[in-house]
């Protein structure tokens, strides 16, 4: 395994699905042809432990989840379950939001 370093490419967030795109002028370890040839190893999340999630977005999962649990019979009819007005407002600060 080679391992690239960060300063060789940057993401393109815009397309989807996403891209790693190499920085002008540096060039890349040389592959093969073959599926699998390249893969990526990332890692997101805020850590290991449940209690590393920050309390405002286990308090929203919490609250999302008891209240499809209360509503779910208007689910099997097939009637929407709206959300709570005020939830989304618990997760609003941990929102990424792209600027177009």
């Amino acid at each position: 395994m080679i391992a690239v370093p960060a300063s060789s490419y940057s993401i393109d967030i815009e397309s989807e699905p996403g891209w790693i795109v190499a920085v002008a002028g540096v060039g890349w370890p040389d592959t093969v042809v073959a599926v699998n040839a390249v893969r990526v190893n990332y890692t997101a999340g805020y850590g290991e432990d449940a209690e590393d999630v920050p309390q405002a977005i286990r308090q929203w999962i919490l609250l999302r989840v008891g209240h499809w649990y209360e509503n779910r019979e208007a689910s099997i009819v097939g009637a929407p379950v709206e959300p709570l007005p005020f939830l989304n407002g618990l997760i609003d600060c941990y929102r990424v939001r792209r600027i177009a």
